[in-house]
């Protein structure tokens, strides 16, 4: 079961989705959130929440399609309307995966 607020933006709730598909996916075990009464406590496992951070963000706005993106000359905007993610997450994506300074080093092809 995948909990998230939805009064969030959908990007955001979008975000935390893939955020917990990357626990299921990693095969974290389920006991971040226990519910006892009427409280929930929740229980963290740093390195878990970072390797679920790092796959969220791959999940939701993947490497190749932002590497294609930004080639072909499309703003941080339009990328995360594309991907239907946050600005501040196709920005993070781009700094992550440093697709700028990857493209940056393609000699451009002599025009004859």
């Amino acid at each position: 079961m995948i909990l998230y607020n939805d009064s969030n933006s959908l990007a955001r709730q979008e975000s935390d989705i893939m955020h917990e598909l990357a626990h299921i996916i990693c095969e974290h075990p389920g006991d971040c959130l226990q519910l006892n009464a009427d409280i929930a406590l929740r229980q963290h496992n740093d390195s878990h929440e970072e390797e679920a951070k790092w796959l969220g963000a791959t999940l939701q706005v993947p490497d190749q399609g932002l590497y294609q993106l930004v080639r072909a000359g499309h703003t941080t905007e339009r990328i995360a309307e594309i991907y239907g993610c946050s600005i501040e997450m196709a920005i993070y994506r781009r700094r992550i995966t440093a697709v700028d300074r990857r493209l940056s080093y393609i000699k451009p092809k002599p025009q004859f």
